[in-house]
């Protein structure tokens, strides 16, 4: 079972990217209201990582067991993968965005974040 590995650490960066967006969004008028929804990002792209870490490893220690489903881990993979980039880019970007771009991506990002999170369910239920 060593598949199990990965989904106890990806519910912190989807909440605090997710949430984190949100409040930025909703809070565009308050600057309090972006910086919180800021760190609760570059928060949520470190975890992020660390879950795909978990990923790869879960991957390569249950490969023979996930071999049925590998079209839908590597789209599970390559989203999350894109994901981290988009957040990368909004996170640690040297140049900023103007506001209507910035919020565009964060947009999209909580759109891609439901979409893996939901492959992640089907995939965690067919294996088990």
């Amino acid at each position: 079972m060593s598949f199990l590995l990965h989904p106890p650490t990806v519910h912190f960066p989807i909440a605090l990217l997710l949430i984190g967006s949100l409040i930025e969004l909703g809070g565009a008028r308050w600057p309090s209201w972006q910086a919180s929804g800021q760190l609760m990002q570059r928060i949520g792209l470190w975890s992020a990582l660390l879950a795909i870490l978990t990923g790869f490893i879960s991957v390569a220690l249950a490969f023979a067991a996930l071999q049925p489903h590998l079209g839908w881990l590597n789209a599970h993979a390559a989203l999350g993968l894109g994901i981290t980039a988009l957040y990368w880019r909004l996170v640690m970007g040297r140049t900023a965005l103007s506001w209507q771009a910035r919020r565009r991506w964060l947009i999209l990002g909580c759109a891609l974040i439901v979409l893996s999170g939901w492959m992640g369910g089907k995939l965690t239920l067919w294996i088990h």
